[in-house]
């Protein structure tokens, strides 16, 4: 149990640093467009 919830936690810290890596200041209140989002979403659950 406390391994998977390791594993869970440091792939959620990747996915945060990633996010925002992508999140560029020109994105800054202003919405991704929806495929942007729909591929980074997938492209990350793949990931982990």
């Amino acid at each position: 149990m406390g391994r998977l919830d390791r594993r869970s936690q440091s792939a959620k810290m990747r996915f945060e640093a990633a996010r925002k890596r992508r999140m560029h200041p020109l994105w800054q209140g202003q919405l991704a467009p929806v495929h942007w989002r729909t591929k980074f979403t997938t492209k990350e659950m793949k990931d982990v």
